[in-house]
């Protein structure tokens, strides 16, 4: 996993990420470089996280061949340096090595996909008879259908060519293939073959929906990697970022989803940008005044009935206080810590970062992502965060600059 933090203001940005990745889930390495430069002329800089590799070549690698390509021609907005690389991938990905092995791995990535819905419904402890199974996988399977139809409402989703590409490709993967990969059908028989066999042809008609959406809302065919570009092109004054996630691919499609394009907002008498990247929560405990999962349990506890303003008093003026409204009680007490951070933290923070130098946003970015590396050191969780911390600074006047310790 990974931290990363983007500050700016109308002084410039400040970028910090620290340098652990993760191979598997027993294994971090400390010296990942996730903060890439693009050279001479540029004002922007790219940041990565997530899978290290995408099309079996490593991010960075894909990232320096494409920057190698623009030179040093300053582009007009950072929105066109992310549409300039993926513009560019999906023109040259069949040059990279193994196109077969691409396929290939399409194929598993698919494959893991099965296996997570099979694990969250007939492969559960939670299920145990034959009948129990079949209803809970139907009924997930239905569930997450409707979910996802949703999701492709969403802007973001429509870049990825339309559910008729996604079809193609679930159904080339659907058959067997000797040498290849055997196939979707036969892989749906492997992991369900623990429910009512007269429910599996639904399932199968289910399982074909759900993959054909779920390619065009959330990535299937790989390992998610994202690519960040933030600074800023030839024609901004405020500092932007754009970012792409990709999720592999098939042949000469890539699938990709585009995030909307930020910049900093205007607060007060400046403007105010941050966003992280990664895991956050101990970095929640300073921007926020809270760690969520603390509050969802405390939520929980008021909604189910565990923790109730009885416990406290029985009485008020002669009069028995009722129960907590459950669901009600729990969202009130979300509304009422948001309102806490946003008044007591946010609005301060801002009118803060709003005005602090370029060297004091840096300071800053690179304290929050040491914040978030001393809480995985001191918990009994995997550091998945940690390392070097590196940091940059980017303005109009003096382009991208490396700041060491």
């Amino acid at each position: 996993m990974t931290t990363q933090i983007l500050l700016g203001n109308g002084y410039g940005l400040a970028l910090a990420t620290d340098s652990a990745v993760t191979v598997g889930s027993r294994r971090t390495y400390e010296t990942s470089e996730k903060l890439i430069l693009l050279g001479e002329g540029h004002s922007v800089a790219v940041l990565v996280s997530g899978a290290v590799t995408q099309f079996g070549l490593p991010i960075q690698v894909l990232v320096s061949e494409w920057a190698n390509t623009i030179n040093g021609t300053q582009l007009r907005k950072v929105l066109d340096y992310r549409e300039s690389f993926t513009s560019w991938l999906r023109d040259n990905v069949n040059d990279f090595p193994e196109p077969g092995l691409r396929q290939i791995d399409c194929f598993w990535g698919v494959d893991k996909y099965l296996h997570t819905c099979w694990s969250d419904t007939s492969g559960s402890d939670r299920y145990q008879t034959i009948e129990e199974k079949t209803n809970a996988t139907l009924g997930y399977l239905e569930y997450w259908v409707k979910q996802h139809e949703k999701y492709l409402k969403i802007d973001r989703f429509a870049e990825l060519g339309g559910q008729s590409t996604a079809e193609r490709i679930i159904e080339d993967l659907w058959a067997e293939r000797p040498d290849y990969w055997e196939g979707i059908d036969s892989r749906i028989n492997y992991w369900f073959d623990d429910i009512d066999p007269t429910s599996l042809s639904a399932v199968k008609q289910l399982i074909k929906t759900l993959l054909v959406l779920r390619a065009g809302t959330w990535g299937l065919f790989g390992d998610q990697t994202s690519v960040v570009f933030a600074g800023f092109g030839s024609k901004e004054m405020i500092p932007a970022m754009a970012s792409v996630d990709l999720f592999g691919g098939y042949r000469d499609w890539v699938c990709s989803i585009s995030h909307s394009n930020r910049a900093a907002d205007k607060v007060g008498g400046g403007y105010f940008l941050l966003e992280t990247i990664g895991q956050r929560d101990y970095i929640d405990n300073i921007l926020l005044g809270y760690r969520s999962e603390l509050i969802e349990t405390a939520a929980g506890a008021l909604q189910d009935g565990r923790i109730s303003a009885t416990s406290m008093t029985s009485e008020v003026d002669g009069d028995e206080i009722p129960p907590p409204p459950g669901q009600d009680m729990k969202e009130q007490l979300w509304s009422a810590v948001e309102q806490g951070a946003e008044e007591h933290l946010l609005r301060p923070l801002r009118r803060a970062i709003g005005a602090m130098p370029l060297r004091s946003l840096a300071d800053a970015a690179r304290s929050l992502v040491g914040v978030q590396a001393l809480g995985k050191a001191i918990s009994a969780e995997l550091p998945t965060t940690g390392g070097k911390i590196e940091v940059a600074i980017i303005s109009r006047a003096h382009g991208v600059r490396i700041l060491t310790d």
